[in-house]
Protein backbone atom coordinates (compact mmCIF):
# COMPACT_ATOMS: atom_id res chain seq x y z
CA UNK A 1 0.00 0.00 0.00
CA UNK A 2 2.69 2.18 1.08
CA UNK A 3 4.92 2.05 -2.36
CA UNK A 4 1.35 2.64 -3.97
CA UNK A 5 0.83 5.80 -2.57
CA UNK A 6 4.63 7.08 -2.97
CA UNK A 7 4.78 5.60 -6.43
CA UNK A 8 1.43 8.06 -7.40
CA UNK A 9 -0.18 5.19 -8.76
CA UNK A 10 -3.58 5.78 -6.18
CA UNK A 11 -5.38 8.76 -7.14
CA UNK A 12 -7.75 8.61 -4.29
CA UNK A 13 -5.88 9.00 -0.99
CA UNK A 14 -7.56 11.36 1.36
CA UNK A 15 -6.23 11.92 4.79
CA UNK A 16 -8.85 11.66 7.85
CA UNK A 17 -7.66 14.96 10.54
CA UNK A 18 -9.84 13.03 13.27
CA UNK A 19 -7.36 9.74 13.16
CA UNK A 20 -3.71 9.48 13.47
CA UNK A 21 -1.64 7.27 11.80
CA UNK A 22 -2.21 4.54 9.19
CA UNK A 23 -6.27 4.84 10.30
CA UNK A 24 -6.05 9.21 8.99
CA UNK A 25 -5.67 7.35 5.41
CA UNK A 26 -8.71 6.85 3.53
CA UNK A 27 -8.32 5.30 -0.16
CA UNK A 28 -10.84 3.80 -2.54
CA UNK A 29 -10.92 0.21 -2.06
CA UNK A 30 -12.11 -0.52 -5.86
CA UNK A 31 -9.06 1.39 -6.91
CA UNK A 32 -6.43 -0.54 -4.18
CA UNK A 33 -8.01 -3.60 -5.42
CA UNK A 34 -7.46 -3.07 -8.89
CA UNK A 35 -3.61 -1.64 -8.43
CA UNK A 36 -2.57 -4.75 -6.20
CA UNK A 37 -3.71 -6.83 -8.69
CA UNK A 38 -1.23 -6.21 -10.97
CA UNK A 39 1.69 -5.56 -9.00
CA UNK A 40 4.56 -8.06 -9.93
CA UNK A 41 6.94 -9.47 -6.72
CA UNK A 42 10.57 -9.13 -7.12
CA UNK A 43 11.00 -12.31 -7.63
CA UNK A 44 11.08 -16.14 -9.34
CA UNK A 45 8.57 -18.58 -8.33
CA UNK A 46 10.59 -21.56 -7.91
CA UNK A 47 9.14 -23.06 -10.71
CA UNK A 48 9.74 -20.05 -13.30
CA UNK A 49 13.37 -19.97 -12.06
CA UNK A 50 13.99 -23.82 -12.61
CA UNK A 51 12.58 -23.47 -16.26
CA UNK A 52 15.20 -20.02 -16.48
CA UNK A 53 18.14 -21.94 -15.26
CA UNK A 54 17.52 -25.40 -16.88
CA UNK A 55 17.44 -27.23 -13.86
CA UNK A 56 14.35 -29.40 -12.41
CA UNK A 57 12.22 -28.20 -8.71
CA UNK A 58 14.76 -30.55 -6.97
CA UNK A 59 17.55 -28.35 -8.03
CA UNK A 60 15.90 -25.26 -7.16
CA UNK A 61 15.52 -26.68 -3.35
CA UNK A 62 19.05 -28.12 -3.17
CA UNK A 63 19.84 -24.44 -3.93
CA UNK A 64 17.38 -22.85 -1.49
CA UNK A 65 18.54 -25.54 1.24
CA UNK A 66 22.09 -25.15 0.58
CA UNK A 67 21.42 -20.93 0.76
CA UNK A 68 22.86 -20.78 -2.69
CA UNK A 69 19.60 -19.05 -3.18
CA UNK A 70 16.88 -17.32 -0.59
CA UNK A 71 13.27 -17.59 -0.71
CA UNK A 72 11.01 -14.75 1.00
CA UNK A 73 7.18 -14.15 0.69
CA UNK A 74 5.36 -12.30 -1.34
CA UNK A 75 2.12 -12.08 -2.65
CA UNK A 76 0.75 -13.80 -6.18
CA UNK A 77 0.13 -11.01 -8.62
CA UNK A 78 -3.13 -12.32 -9.78
CA UNK A 79 -4.35 -14.98 -6.64
CA UNK A 80 -3.25 -12.47 -4.18
CA UNK A 81 -2.36 -15.83 -2.42
CA UNK A 82 1.05 -16.09 -0.47
CA UNK A 83 3.82 -17.53 -2.21
CA UNK A 84 7.40 -17.92 -2.04
CA UNK A 85 9.58 -16.27 -4.63
CA UNK A 86 13.65 -16.08 -4.99
CA UNK A 87 14.46 -12.41 -4.89
CA UNK A 88 15.78 -10.49 -8.65
CA UNK A 89 18.58 -9.50 -6.74
CA UNK A 90 19.51 -13.25 -4.97
CA UNK A 91 19.65 -14.09 -8.61
CA UNK A 92 21.38 -11.18 -9.89
CA UNK A 93 23.98 -12.55 -7.11
CA UNK A 94 24.17 -15.98 -8.67
CA UNK A 95 24.57 -15.36 -12.02
CA UNK A 96 27.16 -13.87 -11.19
CA UNK A 97 29.48 -16.64 -9.77
CA UNK A 98 27.59 -19.24 -11.47
CA UNK A 99 26.55 -19.92 -15.01
CA UNK A 100 23.81 -22.39 -15.85
CA UNK A 101 24.41 -25.14 -18.38
CA UNK A 102 21.47 -23.93 -20.17
CA UNK A 103 22.79 -20.35 -20.49
CA UNK A 104 26.32 -21.56 -21.73
CA UNK A 105 24.75 -23.69 -24.38
CA UNK A 106 22.39 -21.25 -25.54
CA UNK A 107 25.31 -19.06 -26.18
CA UNK A 108 26.77 -21.27 -27.81
CA UNK A 109 24.18 -23.01 -29.92
CA UNK A 110 24.83 -26.22 -28.87
CA UNK A 111 22.60 -28.41 -27.12
CA UNK A 112 22.63 -28.69 -23.34
CA UNK A 113 23.73 -31.94 -22.42
CA UNK A 114 26.43 -31.45 -25.06
CA UNK A 115 27.84 -28.04 -23.63
CA UNK A 116 27.46 -29.88 -20.02
CA UNK A 117 28.87 -32.78 -20.63
CA UNK A 118 32.23 -31.09 -22.44
CA UNK A 119 32.51 -28.50 -19.75
CA UNK A 120 32.43 -31.73 -17.18
CA UNK A 121 35.34 -33.47 -19.68
CA UNK A 122 37.24 -29.76 -19.30
CA UNK A 123 37.00 -29.91 -15.18
CA UNK A 124 35.13 -26.86 -14.99
CA UNK A 125 33.93 -27.47 -11.69
CA UNK A 126 29.96 -27.16 -11.09
CA UNK A 127 27.82 -27.64 -8.03
CA UNK A 128 27.46 -31.22 -6.66
CA UNK A 129 23.90 -31.75 -6.60
CA UNK A 130 21.89 -35.09 -5.72
CA UNK A 131 20.62 -37.42 -7.92
CA UNK A 132 17.32 -36.20 -8.11
CA UNK A 133 18.21 -33.04 -9.25
CA UNK A 134 18.75 -32.45 -12.93
CA UNK A 135 20.93 -29.58 -14.97
CA UNK A 136 24.51 -28.64 -14.66
CA UNK A 137 25.81 -25.20 -12.81
CA UNK A 138 29.14 -24.24 -13.56
CA UNK A 139 30.94 -21.70 -11.75
CA UNK A 140 31.33 -18.79 -14.12
CA UNK A 141 35.40 -18.10 -13.31
CA UNK A 142 36.04 -21.43 -14.43
CA UNK A 143 34.44 -21.12 -17.96
CA UNK A 144 37.16 -19.79 -19.74
CA UNK A 145 35.69 -19.87 -23.61
CA UNK A 146 33.58 -17.08 -24.62
CA UNK A 147 33.23 -15.66 -21.34
CA UNK A 148 33.52 -12.04 -22.30
CA UNK A 149 31.34 -12.51 -24.92
CA UNK A 150 28.52 -14.14 -22.27
CA UNK A 151 29.15 -11.03 -20.36
CA UNK A 152 28.99 -8.11 -22.69
CA UNK A 153 25.80 -9.87 -24.07
CA UNK A 154 22.45 -7.91 -23.39
CA UNK A 155 20.73 -7.58 -20.09
CA UNK A 156 17.58 -9.50 -19.35
CA UNK A 157 14.52 -8.36 -17.88
CA UNK A 158 13.83 -10.56 -14.68
CA UNK A 159 9.64 -9.40 -15.18
CA UNK A 160 9.83 -10.77 -18.66
CA UNK A 161 11.05 -13.79 -17.69
CA UNK A 162 9.77 -14.21 -14.13
CA UNK A 163 5.70 -12.79 -15.28
CA UNK A 164 5.35 -13.01 -18.71
CA UNK A 165 1.76 -12.90 -18.64
CA UNK A 166 1.10 -9.44 -16.74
Amino acid sequence: MVRLIQNGELKTVVRDIEQDGYLSVLLDPAEVAEALRLIRPDGYLRSTLAEFFGINASAVRYLVDKRYLELVRARHPISRKSVQVVPYGAVDQFLQRYIPGKHYAEFRGGSTRKVSDQLIKERVPFIQMPEECSGRIFRRSEVTSGVEELANRLPFSHDEIAWPEL
